[in-house]
């Protein structure tokens, strides 16, 4: 009797220990959820970058940054319309107006100035015709020297042609659906630091330039 006492013990303790193991293998519901969290990952948009908050003791001694910004390299989706592309780096060039087929009269302040050439990537994902960069539809800020007029960053988008520059985007006609345009910002160079762009709706671009 106390040897089948024994053998159904055993038999019961095997048992526990199968149902105890089945529960570590997932069920249907745990993987299907695993799989929703990966897709979800995947397929979740770019995040513009967030500048770190700055203790009491360095507050500023830095220039002022947007809290979020895209920079090089990013790529953003901007109000359904754009699909923007930033270069990777800046370049820079020297403008001498003898070599414009311009007034330089008008721009003679600028003879000599070093300029700064961020290179974008401009694809029209809408339904129609529109424009980016218009006058006055955006804000440059320049390291030691603050808020640029925007004209003047026009002006250089005239200098270095219309198959160069942003200045000549602004028309609500000048990129149609699905067609890509390849430019460059040009910002008159001040100092090494960082050059900050404001669009409509709070979206910023910053772009730290050292000179070489």
């Amino acid at each position: 009797m106390r040897k089948f006492s024994i053998i159904f013990l055993l038999m019961a303790l095997a048992l526990m220990l199968t149902a105890c193991g089945g529960n570590d293998t997932p069920t249907g519901n745990s993987q299907s959820q695993a799989q929703n969290d990966s897709n979800q990952v995947a397929t979740s948009a770019p995040e513009p970058h967030e500048t770190p908050e700055q203790d009491n003791d360095n507050a500023g001694t830095s220039e002022e940054v947007p809290d979020e910004y895209y920079t090089f390299g990013d790529n953003v989706i901007l109000w359904d319309t754009f699909d923007v592309t930033l270069g990777l780096q800046a370049s820079f060039s020297v403008i001498e107006l003898a070599d414009h087929l311009i007034d330089a009269r008008h721009f003679s302040e600028l003879n000599g100035e070093h300029v700064v050439m961020i290179p974008i990537s401009i694809t029209n994902i809408s339904d129609s015709s529109a424009g980016i960069f218009g006058p006055y539809s955006y804000i440059v800020t320049l390291p030691e020297y603050g808020r640029e007029n925007v004209m003047r960053t026009h002006t250089l988008a005239a200098l270095f042609g219309a198959e160069n520059g942003i200045g000549w985007l602004g028309d609500p006609s000048s990129i149609d659906p699905d067609e890509t345009v390849d430019r460059y910002i040009h910002l008159l160079y001040t100092s090494d630091g960082n050059y900050i762009i404001e669009m409509p709706y709070g979206v910023h671009f910053l772009f730290p330039v050292t000179k070489p």
